[in-house]
């Protein structure tokens, strides 16, 4: 397997296990609303076709968008390394002329 190819593959691995977490973490986001809100998010939704409530699970989303986004960066290059080791440490830079 080439190197491209694995890192197609690893990408594709590290995205699934991102929606995955946010897909369960919304179920259970929704679940913990329809049980402690004093209303039926799906009766509001589907029936009464309240709009307060879809902007409600609109900014649901989306922020559990981010969270999941940001909590597991998808490519591990792009990460800074761990301070103090080798590869952190910057080069000496060549002095301004004057």
């Amino acid at each position: 397997m080439s190197a491209t190819l694995a890192a197609i593959v690893n990408t594709l691995g590290t995205a699934g296990v991102r929606v995955l977490v946010g897909m369960l973490a919304f179920v259970v986001a929704y679940a913990v609303l329809e049980r402690t809100l004093p209303f039926s998010i799906t009766r509001e939704l589907g029936q009464k076709r309240n709009p307060a409530v879809a902007v409600l699970m609109l900014s649901l989303l989306i922020g559990l968008g981010i969270i999941v986004g940001a909590a597991a960066p998808l490519s591990s290059s792009s990460a800074a390394p761990p301070a103090g080791s080798a590869s952190s440490a910057a080069a000496p830079s060549a002095p301004a002329a004057p």
